[in-house]
């Protein structure tokens, strides 16, 4: 399988796939299930608008996420997740 193959030629994580005209617009695809995906769905917050309902990943899930994945971006990413939980009074 090609997911096996990139995790063990490449020490592939995750892979993005975004937007060749907004580079802005991407989606972050991880290769394995490093955190529990049913305890992780647990633990999401969910956003209503009107009646659209969102499931987040939880702040804690995503820096960890961002911790494994260990990109440049990812760690930029880290510490202005770490603001914002400061911003929220979060621990």
């Amino acid at each position: 399988m090609k997911r096996e193959e990139w995790i063990r030629t490449k020490n592939m994580k995750v892979f993005s796939v975004q937007n060749p005209g907004n580079s802005l617009e991407h989606v972050d695809v991880l290769l394995e299930d490093t955190i529990g995906f049913r305890k992780a769905y647990d633990r999401r917050e969910i956003i209503r608008s009107g009646d659209l309902v969102i499931n987040l990943v939880n702040i804690d899930d995503l820096i960890r996420l961002k911790e494994i994945a260990g990109r440049e971006r990812d760690l930029i990413d880290i510490k202005a997740l770490r603001k914002i939980k400061e911003l929220r009074n979060e621990k």
